[in-house]
C-alpha cells in the first residue's frame, strides 16, 4: 500500500483515538509513526526519489511534435500582389544514450534506499516512543509508591500522637514524625514533576499537543514484561546484520554508486538519434485558389560522439569511483557501529536481568526489616529514628526494583531497535500496523 494512503488512514484513526483520556501504547506508536516530523520527511524523500526515477524513465520515450504556421507577404502599396502560405508538419525523434539504462538502475537503487531509510526511521521512532512510554509508566508507579509512603507516614503520625497522649511517647517523636510527613509530601511533588516531564517527552515524540491531559495505562507494562520474557526464550540473541533497514539502505547506496560508475563509463559510447517528419503547405489569399503542395517527408539518423569535452567524462568516472569508495567505507563503518551497539545493548540486558534479581532480594529483606522494626517500636524496644532509617532503606529498595524493571525493559527495547525489529515487534504485539 502507498505510504501516503497509510498515513491518511492512520491520521483518521488518530483523530478518533485523540478523544480517549487514556493513551495506550498502541495509540502512542500510531501517533508517533504518523505525526512525527522524521517519518514525514522520510516519506518526502521517497517521493523525491520516485520523481527523479520517473523523470529519467520518461526521458527514454521518443519526442513528438506538431507545428502549424501561416504568413502573408507583399508590398504595402499594392494589395493585389500580396500572397499567403500555410505550413503544417508532424515530427518525431528518438535519442539513444547508452548511459541511460545504468542511470535508471542507479536511481532505482536510490529509491529503494529511501524506502529502507523510512523503515529505519519508523523503527527508531517506535523504539523511542516505547522507551518514553516505559519511563512515563514507571514515573507514574513512583507516584503511587510515594503516596503509599505518605499514607504510611500519616498513619504513623496518628499512632505516635495516640502513644504521646497515653504517655508512652514523647513530643520529640511527634515532631520528628511530622517532619517525616512533610518530607514525604515534598517527595510526592518531586515524583509528580518527574511524571509530568516524562509525559511531555512522550507527547513530543508522538506529536501530541503538549497541553493534553491524557494519562497512560500501566497495565501495558505488565503485558510488555510478559512478551519480553517470551522473547528472551526464543530468538532474542539472533542478529542478522543484513536484515537491518539502515544497513540495507546503505547497501543500496553502494549499488547506486556502482551503477553511476557504469553510467559515467558508458558516456564514451556514441549516442544515436533518429528522427522522422512529414509536412504539407499551401499558399494563396482568402477567396483565391490555393496551391496545395504534395506531402513531404524526411528521415534522418545521426551519430554523436564528443571528441573533446574538457575531460568531463574522465573526471566524472574518477568522481564516481571516489563516491563508491566513500559509500563502501560508510557501509563498513555503519556495520561496525551496529555490531558494537548490539553487543553493548546485549550486555546491558544481561546486567539488567542480574540487577533485577538483586533488587528483588533486597526488597524482600527490606520489607521484613521494616515489619520487624515497626513491631519493636510498638513494643517500645526501638526508637523512631531507627524506624525512619529502616523505612528509608525500604523505600530505597522499592525504588531500586522499579529502576531495575525499567532498565530491563529499556534494554529489551534498545536491543530490538539495533536489530531493526522494534517496529515489527511492537506493531504486532500492540495491534498496530
Amino acid at each position: 500500500m502507498n505510504v501516503k494512503i497509510v498515513s491518511v488512514i492512520m491520521l483518521i484513526y488518530g483523530y478518533v483515538f485523540s478523544q480517549d483520556s487514556i493513551l495506550t501504547l498502541s495509540n502512542a506508536i500510531k501517533y508517533s509513526v504518523v505525526q512525527n516530523t522524521s517519518t514525514q520527511l522520510s516519506i518526502n524523500q521517497i517521493d523525491q526519489k520516485d520523481i527523479a526515477l520517473k523523470s529519467e524513465q520518461y526521458g527514454r520515450l521518443p519526442d513528438a511534435s506538431a507545428s502549424l504556421s501561416s504568413s502573408m507577404s507583399g508590398r504595402i502599396d499594392n494589395e493585389a500582389k500580396w500572397s499567403s502560405s500555410t505550413d503544417g508538419s508532424l515530427g518525431a525523434s528518438y535519442t539513444y544514450t547508452p548511459s541511460t539504462g545504468a542511470t535508471i538502475k542507479s536511481l532505482k537503487a536510490q529509491s529503494d534506499a529511501s524506502r529502507y531509510s523510512y523503515k529505519q526511521t519508523v523503527n527508531d521512532i517506535t523504539a523511542s516512543v516505547v522507551s518514553a512510554y516505559i519511563k512515563a509508566a514507571y514515573a507514574q508507579k513512583a507516584i503511587a509508591i510515594v503516596k503509599n509512603n505518605l499514607d504510611y507516614q500519616k498513619a504513623k503520625l496518628t499512632q505516635i500522637e495516640e502513644f504521646k497522649n497515653a504517655g508512652k511517647k514523647s513530643i520529640a517523636d511527634v515532631l520528628q514524625q511530622q517532619t517525616a510527613v512533610a518530607e514525604s509530601e515534598a517527595s510526592l511533588l518531586t515524583a509528580e514533576q518527574t511524571y509530568g516531564k516524562a509525559m511531555l517527552s512522550l507527547y513530543n515524540i508522538a506529536g501530541i499537543d503538549i497541553h493534553s491531559t491524557m494519562s497512560i495505562d500501566t497495565n501495558e507494562i505488565e503485558f510488555l514484561q510478559s512478551r519480553f520474557s517470551q522473547l528472551n526464550n526464543s530468538n532474542a540473541n539472533e542478529f542478522l546484520i543484513d536484515s537491518i533497514p539502515q544497513i540495507q539502505s546503505q547497501q543500496k547506496s553502494v549499488l547506486s554508486s556502482q551503477f553511476r560508475i557504469k553510467s559515467a563509463r558508458l558516456a564514451y559510447i556514441p549516442s544515436i538519434k533518429g528522427s522522422a517528419s512529414t509536412g504539407i503547405s499551401y499558399g494563396g489569399l482568402l477567396g483565391e485558389d490555393h496551391d496545395v503542395s504534395d506531402p513531404t517527408g524526411r528521415l534522418s539518423l545521426s551519430l554523436s560522439y564528443p571528441l573533446f569535452d574538457q575531460y568531463k567524462r574522465k573526471l566524472n568516472v574518477s568522481r564516481e569511483k571516489l563516491s563508491l569508495q566513500s559509500a563502501q567505507l560508510q557501509l563498513t563503518e555503519l556495520e561496525r557501529k551496529v555490531e558494537l551497539q548490539y553487543e553493548q545493548y546485549n550486555y546491558d540486558l544481561q546486567f539488567a536481568q542480574k540487577q533485577l534479581t538483586v533488587a528483588q532480594t533486597r526488597l524482600t529483606a527490606a520489607k521484613q526489616s521494616l515489619d520487624a522494626i515497626n513491631e519493636r517500636y510498638d513494643a517500645g524496644a526501638s526508637t523512631l529514628v531507627e524506624v525512619a532509617m529502616v523505612n528509608t532503606s525500604y523505600l530505597g529498595a522499592v525504588n531500586s526494583q522499579l529502576s531495575a524493571e525499567s532498565s530491563l525493559l529499556s534494554a529489551y527495547v534498545n536491543l530490538l531497535q539495533v536489530r531493526g525489529d522494534a517496529a515489527s515487534f511492537f506493531n504486532s504485539q500492540t495491534g498496530t500496523r
